[in-house]
């Protein structure tokens, strides 16, 4: 999921949605590269939205990527202008679209949300990120929320203790980790569940 500034639109108070000359308010390009579900639940009504999804194989990571800055060059969204989300399968692939953004992409996101999906090293996607095929040490300077629910199913993969791990492992690429939402009660993808959280990201995106 891309959320984004769509130019031409009344201001909705984001800094980071005001361009020179260009009124911007919150947009969003949503998308999930395994299921059809997370997309269906955005839509133009929910505030400007684009739903694309897509399915393995062809979705690897800069298959996403183009798709992702192809509809952000129609939507005139400007690097460093927007937020990219991935939950659980999305989230474990996310790693590898941010390093693509950051080290050969346009840099389009300031803010990246790993939402109950940690960090596989033998996944392939991140592999490729490892071996230096996104440029060296793409994810340096990024900015990072982790998100999880201590009653995650699979909390070493998807829970606190694997998204602490994961918020580890990006500190040494040299990623800066804007903020760890973990909740006690919740479960996976707990984000969306809790309108609470969902605000605090925003909030946070909006500085």
């Amino acid at each position: 999921m891309l959320h984004g500034c769509l130019p031409g639109r009344p201001n909705a108070g984001s800094s980071r949605c005001t361009a020179p000359g260009a009124p911007r308010r919150p947009t969003s390009v949503c998308g999930n590269v395994t299921s059809p579900r997370t997309a269906s639940a955005c839509s133009p009504s929910s505030g400007g939205s684009v739903a694309a999804t897509g399915r393995r194989p062809t979705s690897r990571p800069p298959t996403v990527y183009r798709e992702i800055d192809n509809a952000a060059r129609k939507l005139g969204i400007a690097p460093g202008s927007a937020l990219l989300h991935g939950f659980s399968r999305g989230s474990a692939n996310i790693y590898a679209v941010a390093a693509l953004d950051a080290g050969r992409g346009r840099r389009l996101f300031s803010l990246v949300v790993a939402n109950s999906g940690g960090v596989a090293l033998d996944y392939p996607p991140t592999r490729d990120l490892v071996e230096g095929r996104y440029g060296t040490r793409p994810l340096a300077g990024t900015r990072w929320i982790t998100v999880c629910g201590e009653r995650d199913p699979h909390p070493d993969r998807d829970g606190c203790p694997g998204m602490r791990r994961t918020a580890g492992w990006l500190r040494e690429q040299g990623a800066q980790i804007v903020a760890a939402i973990e909740d006690a009660e919740g479960g996976h993808g707990v984000l969306h569940r809790n309108p609470r959280h969902v605000a605090r990201v925003l909030e946070l995106f909006s500085r």
